[in-house]
């Protein structure tokens, strides 16, 4: 089935209600996460969107006008580690005390909503819908909780789940079909739909633009670089040491080094190497795998070498090279390297200039990604 426009879905639709959009940007690089509310009531047409910590509420926009706001004032968006959630009501919490509490791994989504039913607003019974993104590979589940075509003794649950989304394409669900008395639920499949951009504003605009002017009240768009599916504060250190104790005192979240330098650390379960940015596996610690196995495009190597003067003279710089290759290349070198946990990986002048330069991307890119972050 190709995807469809959904600008052009909603701009025929007066009245969806709330609605929930997840997929992958054109290029494939992002996953992109949209949450929009309308109302008809003041009451219902009597909020906003607030930020928080890692995500959205609702709150009213004329507190003096807030009739009753058990089912319009939320949690809509939360960040939960490595997973963004969002819905259109409390449920919100509902799926982050279980995620957070690690309950039924990998099914907490739907175990979550196996404890909750429709909204209790006769005779509509609007649905709750909600999502969830993996925000380093882009996979996601979309869900709806709803009552049997407004039978109120039948309650209905769908999860729909896409752990390999196409770059380009992503699904919708909103709470109703269109406007009516009483107003009647989403039914079927999501919707595919078309994410034909890389720019998160321009998707935003035209997602609103497509909203029925009379109706709609906020919209939230969010757009993650799968690439690390995180956001960080970068904290400096002097070196290696202080850096290794402000993460063992709990005060910085986690810290790149080299493996010898916390090898101690490591070795007394203090600390847990999550990946390398080595080429390879690292001999000492086997069963962790590189950036690159877990999809980061990363690779550093830490090298440890002998530098001199630009243009040193001839005799004397063959006398370094050749004193320098014999000792690198010696047992005694290699032992000494290895018990120290890194890397033996002895190479020439000429080797070294060319790791030096195919590095010089990857330094770019982390010195690029903290300039920006900094602004």
């Amino acid at each position: 089935m190709k995807s469809i426009s959904l600008a052009n879905e909603l701009a025929g639709n007066s009245y969806p209600g709330r609605g929930i959009v997840i997929g992958k940007s054109a290029d494939g690089k992002y996953a992109v996460t949209a949450y929009f509310i309308m109302g008809r009531s003041e009451n219902s047409r009597n909020r906003v969107f607030e930020p928080i910590d890692g995500g959205i509420r609702t709150v009213a926009a004329d507190p003096a006008k807030l009739e009753d706001p058990h089912l319009i004032i939320y949690n809509a968006v939360l960040t939960l580690r490595e997973t963004t959630v969002v819905t259109n009501g409390d449920q919100t919490d509902t799926i982050a005390r279980f995620m957070n509490g690690n309950l039924f791994p990998g099914y907490s989504f739907e175990a979550a909503l196996a404890t909750r039913t429709y909204e209790d607003d006769a005779p509509n019974f609007t649905p709750r819908i909600s999502g969830v993104v993996d925000m380093r590979r882009g996979g996601y589940k979309l869900s709806i909780v709803k009552s049997d075509e407004g039978n109120a003794e039948s309650v209905q649950r769908q999860t729909f789940d896409y752990p390999q989304p196409v770059a380009g394409e992503g699904h919708f669900i909103s709470t109703y079909v269109k406007n009516g008395a009483p107003i009647p639920s989403f039914t079927g499949e999501p919707l595919r739909v078309a994410i034909d951009t890389n720019d998160a504003d321009k998707f935003a605009d035209k997602l609103w633009a497509s909203l029925n002017e009379n109706n709609k009240v906020s919209l939230f768009v969010r757009s993650i670089e799968l690439e690390t599916g995180a956001s960080f504060n970068h904290v400096p250190f002097d070196g290696a040491a202080s850096a290794l104790t402000a993460v063992l005192g709990g005060h910085v979240d986690a810290v790149t080094c080299s493996a010898a330098e916390a090898a101690s650390n490591i070795a007394s379960g203090e600390l847990k190497v999550l990946a390398v940015a080595n080429t390879e596996r690292l001999e000492a610690y086997p069963d962790v795998p590189t950036f690159q196995e877990v999809g980061v495009d990363l690779t550093i190597v830490a090298l440890r070498g002998l530098c001199v003067n630009k243009d040193p003279p001839d005799d004397v710089k063959k006398a370094l090279c050749d004193g320098f290759e014999k000792v690198i290349n010696s047992d005694a070198c290699r032992e000494k390297i290895e018990a120290a946990n890194m890397t033996y990986m002895p190479l020439n002048a000429q080797e070294t200039n060319d790791i030096l330069d195919s590095m010089s991307g990857n330094f770019e890119k982390i010195i690029n990604a903290y300039l920006n972050s900094a602004n």
